[in-house]
């Protein structure tokens, strides 16, 4: 018998005999030990989403963007959506929403003490993502592609964007309905200007129509 081979896989043993938990569950390898990854140096002791409210989390991320923002951006954020920086932070937050999700989706959240506060910053993550106009199904799709389903926070976050939904349009409503000085409301006036428009364009028609046949 070869020793030197029999050494080398009884030296390598675990590569072969890792249970289905042991997995790396980054990169599936089975070269996965005390959490760390052989392959892909993947380090499980290291908590992706870090402490609730941390320096990982989305309101850090938050408050240190609108931090290095100037006061017109920061009160009127919807009119630099094309800035880099504005970009960038949209892109960090997607990033932190899926991070929320996959812990949502792990065996550990069921346990997890925080798991109420993740479950408030995702609810958070999701409403700054739909003001800064990303659309429903950028929403929902992180979910479809998992194949576990999760009834109970998929109705949570149905919950969100319904809420969501439904305040922006009491919000829009509100608007429409203020009136200046307690007499005229927007919707008026802006009904108003719409009509003095198609008057103007009419009017204009009809001179530029006499003036060329006559």
């Amino acid at each position: 018998m070869d020793m030197e081979f029999f050494n080398d896989i009884k030296n390598h043993s675990h590569l072969f005999t890792k249970s289905e938990g042991e997995v790396c569950p980054k990169c599936d390898s089975f070269a996965f030990e005390n959490d760390i990854c052989e392959t892909c140096h993947f380090d499980g002791n290291i908590s992706v989403l870090g402490e609730p409210l941390g320096e990982k989390s989305f309101y850090s991320m938050k408050e240190n963007f609108f931090l290095s923002l100037s006061r017109l951006e920061r009160e009127h954020p919807k009119m630099f959506l094309e800035d880099s920086r504005f970009k960038q932070y949209l892109n960090r937050t997607k990033l932190r929403y899926n991070d929320l999700l996959d812990f949502f989706y792990s065996v550990e959240s069921h346990s997890s003490e925080n798991r109420a506060l993740y479950l408030q910053e995702l609810r958070d993550t999701i409403v700054e993502l739909m003001s800064f106009g990303v659309e429903e199904r950028e929403i929902w799709n992180p979910l479809n592609r998992r194949n576990v389903d999760n009834q109970s926070l998929f109705n949570r976050i149905k919950e969100v964007i319904t809420e969501y939904n439904l305040e922006k349009a009491s919000i829009k409503k509100l608007s429409l309905s203020y009136k200046f000085g307690g007499i005229i409301s927007i919707g008026t006036i802006l009904l108003s200007l719409m009509m003095v428009t198609v008057l103007m364009c009419l009017s204009y028609s009809f001179l530029t129509y006499s003036k060329f046949y006559n």
